[in-house]
């Protein structure tokens, strides 16, 4: 996020273009490791990526099971 630029509060509101909803609390959690995103979360996940510039499947890839 700092290598692009992206504070939480934009990339909450982006994935919301595409009809998402990421709050920034839940990605304050994610970011810690407090939470991991669930099942219902991964576009929402696939979206971050997008917005960063990341490829695909690189967030999910060190996501815990």
């Amino acid at each position: 996020m700092r290598e692009r630029d992206v504070g939480l509060s934009a990339l909450s509101q982006r994935p919301g273009d595409r009809g998402l909803q990421v709050s920034i609390a839940t990605l304050r959690y994610w970011r810690s490791g407090q939470r991991q995103p669930g099942e219902a979360s991964m576009e929402s996940v696939e979206a971050i990526e997008e917005i960063l510039g990341l490829a695909t499947g690189e967030l999910i890839d060190v996501i815990p099971t």
